[in-house]
This record gives structure tokens, C-alpha cells and sequence, in this order.
């Protein structure tokens, strides 16, 4: 079950993490030609291996060991729910499935209802498994409920991990059609994404009790004896809950039970028909005693700040970051230029995959087999002898022929379980032993993640990872401009790298140099180079590669903008042209009148002595909505204003 939740999880992010292309490598009906003979061709196979391991089963003679057909099974699922999310992942990336979804009307609007189309697509993988694989299954556990109750339990028992993120996206389908912006604007920032993101998880696991129970179609035990003895045995250990419920889990014919709920007002103890049919009294009773001591031991809780602290911990990584670290760290991984973005961004989806899996698969996985084992201990808590806790996994391994050996990373497993508690029955400071370990533990986990968190966000929030950040890419870029001196293409992007970091007399040159290779020029290029010599106060090559850009693309509003900034604003007397300013910025505005091309307009009107003009649309900037750098408009007018005082005109 757990490594399904790994595997869905991973379904999710590779959905998640799709670039999502404007067109698909095939029209709609060869991808889905394509992807109905994949599946075809999946289902057939997977159906091969399992009629081998039915085969195999039938042939076992009467009373002999399943145990190893038990391990081929559990592994060919493995296996093959595998080779499903590399299929999944085929669907999504080389059939781009996703572009077709998006253009159904409405739909396409909630990427929720996209996400979980494809998350079904998934799970409709995973069905294909269990279906072909139900005879094999029966054949080895000798199973008695139908192919269709087999299928339905493995999906009841999947799909509700998905729960929080479905509340999450849901939300944050929602907050994209708030009307109000700074409610938006809030959370969408980091701070409000944690702030939002912490706060759904957590409802949502304490409140997932309450729909999972009605999706696993559970029933209240009725009132008889076996309802009586559990609910005195919660009273006695002081647990609260909800109700006491019938686990149909694979036709309830799995010796278990469950607790599920953090707090009392949403919790649930589950039994199965199997619990009452296979074990006596005294099994049952120690079987709820182990429940009761997840509870008791606040382990529930604990699970929950798990998952909260894995958020915490990505937010804090900064994967954008990280992915570029790990390729420029790197001196023997070419780094390329040219597939900076895509290298980066895979990097990312790698690493937060990577994250994923190791921190569930060991921390996780360390937790869950030592709070299980806490819970086997509890039993000593509320009776004498936990022998009959022994005498139940004797009979879980009769039921169903599994190996008592079997490895589990989130469980001990049976035969480890058993050793334990025969050695607390001999000598009970074992129990104790293991309750401070796991204390030391849980104050290891809590020192780790908090020094983890401080440590990572003192390094990026102090300028100490933008640096070496910085650093890395120079030197990337340098190599690899080096590396291909006849190659525009490492100095546009060198250049541009500086220009960004405002370092513009460096971007200038390199970009300059980029042009005499590049052939034919690229305009962005060539407005780039005349922007950063303006930058650097260089007038004569500014103008020129503005004039060249324009040229290249005549009526370009920015570019006649930025001509008449030059002029208006130059320092130099030579290029300050008031004159020749007015009517170019007079000409940008009328073309596209946004914000900064009207400041520009009003800067001519100014330095041409028409302070009211200048004034009266600085004013105007400040009325239109959603305006940026509103302080420098501010600063605009009242400088027009103060110039207008000076000579008695007044303005307002």
C-alpha cells in the first residue's frame, strides 16, 4: 500500500512538472492510437507474467509454503506499477495528452479538474494491473471475494492520499478568480503560499477521517459484545472517537484494524468481519490495544508533522536554485547555454522526486516501523502477557501465506515483530528502551529539520547563496563562451547574465561582440546592447544600435521610446535633442500609450519647457490601474511641479 502512495504521488508531479507545449508532436487521433496500442500492448504482457505465477500457484501441492509465490507477486506488482508511470509519463510528455484536455471549454479553465483527469488516467494504469492479476491473486491467497470487490479495494485504498492535494489545488483554483488583488497578490507570495499550503494540509488530514470512511463504504458495528469490549478498552486507555466502524478492505476478509483521526470529534476505530471470524477475545483485544497505542502515543500527530515538514523543508531548499548548483558544481557536465532553462527545470523536477522518495522511504519509513513496534509494546500498558498479540501474526501468516520474514521498510517484519515482543515478555525494560529511543529520535528529527530550515534560509535570505549562485553561472558562461569563441550564442546569454545583474558596461561589450559574429542580427539583441550603453552613459553606440533596432523593425514603439528617452535625458550635449525628443515620444505614445512611454512623453514636454503638459500626464499615469515604480511617477510630477513654482506657474 505505501509504496502506492509513492508511486501516485510521483503520477502527480510528473503531471505537475509538464511544460505543457501550445501543440502536441502528433494530431489527436495518432496519440490516441498510440496510446490505446500501448496500453494494449501493456495489458498483454503484464497478463503473461501473472498466468505464469497462477500456474505456478496451482501447481503447489496442498498445505505446502505459498511464502515465495507470496514475494513474486508483491514484486511483479511492483514492477509493473513501474513500468505504468514510465507509460504515464509517455502519455504526458511524448503523446502530450495534456494539450488536447486543455482545449475542452471550461474545463480548461481549472487545472484541478485537468490534474485529476490524468491522475485517473493513472489509476486506470494500475486497474489494468489488478485486473489481469486477480486470478494469480486467488490462486496464492486463496481469496473468495470477486475480481470487481479485489479492483475496488485497491482503489478505495489509493485514492484518498490524494485528498490534500485536491483540497490544496482546488483552493488555488479559486484564489486565481478572487477579484480582489492584494488578497491575491498575498497568497500567491511564498509567505502566503506556506501560510495557505500549511493551513489546507492540516485541515484536510484532520478532516479526511470523515469523507475516507464514507468512501471505503464503512458501516457502525452494531451493538453486541464485540462493540462493548472495544469501547471499554478506549475508556480505560482514555481515547475519544467518533465511531466504531466495519472495514470492508478487500471484502473484509484482511486480520486487521485501523485508527484513522487526529482528533477525537474526527476519529475512527475500524475492524474487519476477518478481525472477529479468525481470533479469540484475547487477540482482539490486543489487536485494539496496539491501536489505542498509536493514539496514545500521539503518533498520528507525529505523521502529520512529517508531512508538514517536508513543505517547510523544499520551500526552504529553493529548488530553482538548487538545480542550477548541482549543474554548475559540476565540471564535468558540460553546461550548455542553450538548454540553460530546460536543464534547469528537469533538474528541479529530479531533485524535488529525489527529495520525495528519500525522505519518505527513510525518514518516513524509520518512524512508521518504530511507532508500529511502540504499538505492539503498548499492549503491556492495558493487560499482563502481549502472547496473545504473537498468536494473532501466527495466524495473519496462516490466513494468508506470507513469509513471517518478508521485508517491509514502513513495517517490521512479522518474524522481527514476534522476536520483539517474546523478548518483552521475558524482560520489560526492552519497552522502555524503545520508547527512548524513539524519544531521542523524534528530539533528533526536530534539532535536524529546524537547524536544516535556519541553516538554508540564513544562506539565501543573507545574499550568501545569490553570490555563489552568481559565481557558478560567470563561470559557466565564461567556459563555455571560451570554449566556442566563434559562437554567438554563449556571449548573448554572458551578456545578458550581466545586463541583468545591471553590470552594464560588461554586458555592452559582450553583446557588442556577440553582434559581430551573429548574422543575420537578432533586434532584441541589438536593442539589448543599445539599452546597457545607455546604461553606462555611452551615447554614441547607444544611439546607434537603437537606430539600427529600429531600422530593423520600423514603428517598434519601445524602440522610438527609447530614442526619445536618449535624447531627452542624454548628458551628454551632443545627444540632448529636446527638440527631436518631443515629436518621437509624441509618435510612441499615440501608438501605445502605457505608463512608462507617457512618462517618457511627459520628460519631453518638460525639457522642451512645457511644464503643464508634463505635469498634467505624469497625474495621468497615477490614475491609470495596476501602474509599476509608482514612486518614480511621484517623483516625476512633483519634480515638473517644483520647476513649474520656480518660474509662478501653478499647476493645481
Amino acid at each position: 500500500m505505501f509504496q502506492h502512495f509513492i508511486y501516485i504521488i510521483v503520477a502527480l508531479l510528473i503531471f505537475l512538472t509538464y511544460p505543457s507545449p501550445t501543440a502536441s508532436n502528433f494530431s489527436i487521433f495518432d496519440s490516441l492510437l498510440m496510446f490505446f496500442g500501448i496500453k494494449l500492448f501493456f495489458a498483454l504482457t503484464v497478463a503473461a507474467q501473472f498466468k505464469r505465477l497462477e500456474r505456478a500457484a496451482l501447481m503447489v501441492s496442498p498445505g505446502t509454503s505459498l511464502s515465495n509465490l507470496d514475494m513474486a507477486f508483491d514484486k511483479a506488482v511492483d514492477r509493473q506499477s513501474v513500468v505504468a508511470l514510465m507509460l504515464y509519463a509517455t502519455d504526458i510528455y511524448f503523446l502530450n495528452l495534456p494539450v488536447f484536455a486543455k482545449t475542452i471549454p471550461y474545463i480548461s479553465r481549472f487545472e484541478t479538474l485537468i490534474a485529476a483527469f490524468f491522475l485517473a488516467l493513472f489509476i486506470a494504469h494500475l486497474v489494468i494491473i489488478w485486473a489481469v492479476s486477480y486470478k494469480a491473486y486467488q490462486a496464492i491467497y486463496k481469496s473468495d471475494f470477486t475480481r470487481k470487490s479485489y479492483i475496488l479495494s485497491n482503489i478505495s485504498m489509493r485514492v484518498p492520499m490524494l485528498l490534500p492535494w485536491l483540497a490544496i489545488s482546488t483552493i488555488t483554483d479559486l484564489i486565481s478568480l478572487i477579484p480582489f488583488v492584494p488578497v491575491r497578490v498575498f497568497l500567491e507570495s511564498p509567505f502566503g503560499q506556506t501560510i495557505y499550503i500549511v493551513t489546507i494540509i492540516s485541515v484536510a488530514i484532520l478532516t479526511a477521517p470523515l469523507i475516507i470512511q464514507k468512501f471505503w463504504n464503512c458501516r457502525p458495528l452494531e451493538n453486541n459484545f464485540a462493540r462493548s469490549r472495544i469501547e471499554e478498552l478506549c475508556k480505560d486507555a482514555g481515547v475519544g472517537y467518533r465511531d466504531i466502524l466495519y472495514w470492508p478492505i478487500f471484502g473484509g476478509r484482511m486480520i486487521t484494524a485501523g485508527v484513522m483521526g487526529v482528533v477525537a470529534r474526527f476519529r475512527y476505530i475500524l475492524v474487519t468481519d476477518a478481525l472477529f471470524e479468525y481470533l479469540n477475545q484475547d487477540e482482539v483485544d490486543c489487536v485494539i490495544a496496539h491501536e489505542i497505542g498509536h493514539v496514545k502515543k500521539y503518533h498520528l500527530i507525529f505523521y502529520l508533522a512529517i508531512f508538514i515538514s517536508f513543505q517547510i523543508i523544499l520551500l526552504s531548499m529553493h529548488l530553482d536554485k538548487t538545480a542550477v548548483f548541482m549543474l554548475l558544481a559540476q565540471p564535468f557536465l558540460p553546461f550548455s547555454p542553450d538548454s540553460n532553462f530546460l536543464i534547469t527545470y528537469y533538474s528541479q523536477i529530479f531533485l524535488f522526486i529525489l527529495c520525495f522518495v528519500l525522505y519518505f522511504r527513510y525518514v518516513f519509513g524509520y518512524f512508521m516501523r518504530n511507532f508500529e513496534r511502540q504499538a505492539d509494546t503498548y499492549v503491556y500498558s492495558l493487560f499482563n502477557s502481549g502472547v496473545p498479540l504473537i498468536t494473532t501474526f501466527e495466524k495473519i501468516v496462516t490466513a494468508s501465506g506470507m513469509d513471517p520474514a518478508k521485508p517491509n521498510w514502513h513495517h517490521f517484519s512479522i518474524k522481527e515483530r514476534v522476536d520483539f515482543i517474546r523478548e518483552c515478555e521475558h524482560d520489560r525494560s526492552r519497552i522502555k528502551a524503545h520508547d527512548r529511543k524513539l524519544n531521542k529520535s523524534i528530539a533528533a528529527f526536530v534539532i535536524t529539520i529546524v537547524g536544516f530550515v535556519c541553516a538554508l534560509n540564513f544562506f539565501y535570505y543573507s545574499g550568501r547563496t545569490e553570490r555563489l549562485l552568481e559565481t557558478l553561472m560567470e563561470s559557466a558562461y565564461i567556459a563555455q563562451a571560451k570554449k566556442k569563441p566563434n559562437e554567438a550564442t554563449p556571449l548573448l546569454y554572458l551578456g545578458s547574465y550581466y545586463f541583468d545583474k545591471k553590470e552594464y558596461e560588461k554586458a555592452g561589450a559582450t553583446l557588442e561582440k556577440a553582434l559581430l559574429i551573429m548574422e543575420p542580427k537578432n533586434v532584441e539583441v541589438v536593442t539589448l546592447a543599445g539599452q546597457a550603453f545607455f546604461e553606462t552613459k555611452n551615447y554614441f553606440k547607444a544611439e546607434k544600435y537603437i537606430k539600427t533596432a529600429l531600422a530593423m523593425t520600423p514603428g517598434n514603439p519601445e524602440l522610438i521610446n527609447s530614442l526619445a528617452w536618449l535624447y531627452a535625458t542624454s548628458e551628454d550635449s551632443t545627444y540632448f535633442r529636446p527638440k527631436a525628443a518631443l515629436p518621437l515620444a509624441q509618435k510612441a505614445a499615440r501608438l501605445s500609450p502605457s505608463s512608462h512611454i507617457l512618462d517618457t512623453l511627459a520628460e519631453a514636454f518638460f525639457v522642451n519647457g512645457m511644464y503643464r503638459k508634463a505635469y498634467e500626464i505624469e497625474k495621468k499615469i497615477l490614475t491609470m490601474r495596476l501602474v509599476h515604480n509608482r514612486d518614480h511617477y511621484v517623483k516625476q510630477a512633483e519634480k515638473y511641479k517644483a520647476a513649474a513654482d520656480r518660474i509662478g506657474i501653478e499647476l493645481d
